[in-house]
């Protein structure tokens, strides 16, 4: 009786997922080209392609060309179908991530749409399908499995070639913390913020200084941008809210039992540190945040889990959500 319900239960859920699935990729297929910030190079790529013979795997990676040349041959190079076929790819990977990793995956599904869906859904689309693979290669990091986790993220790699440094993650310790530490590194990154118009100079040099040749020029791009346009402050009300999710976690520690708890926090506060590290870059910085902040559509989810009252938290989380999605709105949609 118990194993029914639970079936049942997982049916609904599953049942569920799948048409929110569908309806978000019915959107992100059939959006207006230009009211993204990305569509309009998308459409002049597809536009522009000839063969796969003829590609800049320096501008992007093989496998957005593989897609463009089957475009070409079998779908009259339509723009509707690249986009289908990124936001499929990427719905499945991450639905099927949120239905292992979720203690609530209906929850985790509404923080994606809130937190992710304009920003990776609509907009950074290559993006969105790396991260969702980054996201089912975190047991791999729990368990030590380097093939499988080498594997994924060279896949991930494929479809953007920001997200190679993820292999680094593979040599986090999931299972101990030192809170002290922890602790400190958000002061220390702060600290960053107040040098950085200081020795912006010096910081990018060497950043520059020690850049495989492969990824100089996109480096050296963000850095120019960042001497023409540096706005970015640490001072926000959404890093905020992330500096009180850290340290709140770091309070209650021994709230939080699951086995992939460690891990979560580590990867949430290395999405936290990169932007309070690189304040001196911010585009850098917020883009390297953004990569690894997928975790929290399950991170967040714990917080719910850990506590009597699930209401609080529930709301608490939902409504930064909210502030998060109306942000992404101004920021990426255009609507003439």
């Amino acid at each position: 009786m118990i194993i029914n319900k639970r079936l049942s239960t997982a049916t609904v859920i599953f049942v569920i997922m799948f048409i929110i699935g569908y309806l978000i990729i019915l959107l992100a297929t059939l959006k207006p080209i230009g009211i993204d910030n990305d569509s309009i190079a998308y459409l002049q790529n597809i536009k522009d392609f000839t063969s796969i013979n003829n590609v800049n795997l320096l501008e992007k990676e093989i496998s957005f060309w593989v897609i463009l040349a089957i475009n070409k041959s079998y779908f009259s190079n339509s723009v509707e179908s690249v986009m289908f076929v990124y936001i499929v790819l990427q719905i499945i990977i991450l639905w099927y991530a949120i239905f292992k990793l979720s203690d609530y995956p209906l929850i985790s599904i509404l923080l994606y749409i809130n937190l992710f869906f304009i920003l990776y859904g609509l907009t950074q689309i290559r993006v969105g399908v790396a991260i969702g693979i980054f996201l089912i290669a975190i047991p791999d990091i729990y368990n030590k499995n380097f093939k499988s986790y080498l594997i994924k993220v060279f896949i991930a790699f494929l479809f953007h070639y920001s997200l190679l440094f993820l292999f680094l993650f593979y040599f986090l310790n999931p299972k101990t913390l030192n809170k002290t530490l922890y602790y400190l590194l958000p002061l220390i990154g702060i600290s960053f913020y107040f040098l950085a118009d200081q020795y912006f100079d010096t910081f990018t040099g060497y950043i520059l200084n020690n850049t495989p040749s492969f990824f100089f020029r996109r480096i050296q791009e963000v850095i120019e941008n960042a001497r023409i346009e540096n706005n970015l402050t640490i001072v926000n009300s959404a890093v905020f809210v992330k500096l009180l999710f850290y340290y709140f976690y770091l309070i209650n520690f021994k709230k939080f039992t699951q086995k992939y708890d460690i891990l979560y926090f580590k990867l949430y506060a290395i999405s936290l540190l990169f932007i309070l590290f690189l304040s001196f870059i911010p585009i850098l910085g917020v883009r390297l945040s953004q990569f690894t902040s997928v975790v929290s559509i399950i991170f967040y989810v714990r917080y719910i889990s850990v506590f009597n009252n699930k209401y609080i938290p529930f709301i608490i989380i939902y409504l930064y959500s909210v502030y998060i999605l109306y942000n992404s709105f101004i920021r990426y949609i255009h609507i003439n």
